[in-house]
C-alpha cells in the first residue's frame, strides 16, 4: 500500500474515532454545532475508509475523481441537495417523523447544505465499497447489447406513476396545511404530522420512478434496467450497505440524540431499540438518491449501478 492510501485509510479510522467523543464528553457549549461537526467527522470517516476498500477492489480512488474537477463538486453537492431538501421536506418538515433538539432553525438553515453534502457522501461510499467488494468477487456481465423490446414501454409507465405519485402527494401536503396557511416550520422539537407513512412510500415511489425514466430518456443505465439484465449486486449491495450504516450511525446517535424519532408507525416493535421502519426506510433512501446522483453526475456517476457496460 502506498503512503497516501494508508494515511487516507488511518485519517479515516481516527475520525470515525474521534465521532464518539460526545459519547464520552457533555458538550453544552454550542452543543447542536459542536454535535454537526462531530456528526461531520463520522461522516468523512466512512468515506475515507470505503475509498480505501474501493481502491483495493478496483485499483482506483473514487475519491479523487470525486475532487478531480470543480464539475464533479458541484454536480454532487447539487444531488445530495436536491436528496437532502426532498428527504426533509417530506419526512421532517411535513411527515414529523424526526426532530433535531440541539438545532435552532437558523444553524439548521445554515449546515443544510454542507451537512446534507458530507451526510450523501457517506451513503455514495458505503453502498460502492460494498459493490466493488461484489463486483470482484462475483465477476459480474461483461456487456449487453441489446435492450428489452419491452422497456420503453416500461418506462412510459414508470414516468406516468411517477408524476402520478408526486402529484398526489403535492395535492396531499396543499391539503393537509391548508395551502400553508396551517403550516409551521419546526425542526427543533415533536409535531403533529400532515402527511403519513403511506404518503412517504408514494412520495419515494414518485421520486425514484421519476428519475429512473429520466436517466432512460438520457441514455444512461439505472438500477431497473440492471436488474431486468441480471445484474443484482446494486440491489445487494444497497441491502448490506444500509443495513451496516443504519446500525452504525444509529445506535451511535442513540446516546445522543442529534436526531430523535417521532410518530413512527409500529414504534413498539423494536431492534436494537430503534423502530423496525428504520430497516425499511434506510434501502429506500439509498436507491432514491442514488437514482437521483445517476442522473445529475454523469460522467462520473456512470458507473455507480453497472459493474459492466449495457448499450
Amino acid at each position: 500500500m502506498n503512503t497516501v492510501f494508508k494515511s487516507r485509510l488511518w485519517i479515516g479510522v481516527f475520525l470515525l474515532l474521534l465521532s464518539l467523543f460526545p459519547l464520552i464528553f457533555d458538550f453544552t457549549f454550542v452543543k447542536g454545532f459542536l454535535l454537526a461537526i462531530f456528526h461531520i467527522f463520522y461522516d468523512i470517516g466512512i468515506v475515507l475508509v470505503c475509498d480505501s476498500i474501493i481502491e483495493i477492489n478496483t485499483g482506483k480512488s473514487f475519491l479523487k475523481s470525486l475532487l478531480s474537477t470543480p464539475r464533479n463538486i458541484l454536480l454532487f453537492a447539487l444531488a445530495s441537495n436536491i436528496g437532502g431538501l426532498l428527504l426533509d421536506s417530506l419526512a421532517n418538515y411535513f411527515g414529523g417523523m424526526w426532530y433535531y433538539p440541539h438545532w435552532s432553525s437558523g444553524l439548521y438553515l445554515a449546515l443544510f447544505s454542507v451537512g446534507f453534502t458530507v451526510y450523501f457522501s457517506s451513503i455514495l461510499f458505503s453502498y460502492l465499497a460494498i459493490k466493488s467488494c461484489l463486483d470482484r468477487w462475483s465477476e459480474g456481465r461483461e456487456l449487453v447489447t441489446k435492450s428489452y423490446s419491452f422497456e420503453k414501454s416500461l418506462y412510459r409507465i414508470l414516468f406516468l406513476l411517477g408524476i402520478s405519485a408526486i402529484a398526489y402527494v403535492v395535492y396531499r401536503i396543499f391539503y393537509t396545511t391548508s395551502f400553508f396557511r396551517d403550516f409551521v416550520f419546526e425542526i427543533s422539537k415533536y409535531k403533529a404530522p400532515y402527511l403519513n407513512i403511506y404518503d412517504m412510500f408514494v412520495a419515494f415511489f414518485g421520486v425514484w420512478f421519476l428519475f429512473e425514466y429520466l436517466s432512460f430518456k438520457k441514455g444512461q443505465n439505472n438500477f431497473i434496467k440492471d436488474l431486468l439484465h441480471g445484474y443484482m449486486n446494486p440491489l445487494y449491495a444497497i441491502i448490506f450497505a444500509a443495513t451496516i450504516l443504519a446500525l452504525y450511525m444509529e445506535i451511535q446517535n442513540l446516546p445522543i440524540g442529534l436526531w430523535i424519532y417521532s410518530n413512527m408507525p409500529l414504534d413498539s416493535l423494536k431492534i436494537v431499540n430503534l423502530p423496525i421502519l428504520l430497516f425499511v426506510g434506510w434501502p429506500l433512501h439509498y436507491i432514491a438518491f442514488l437514482a437521483i446522483y445517476r442522473y445529475f453526475g454523469e460522467p462520473l456517476s456512470n458507473g455507480i449501478w453497472k459493474g459492466d457496460v449495457i448499450e
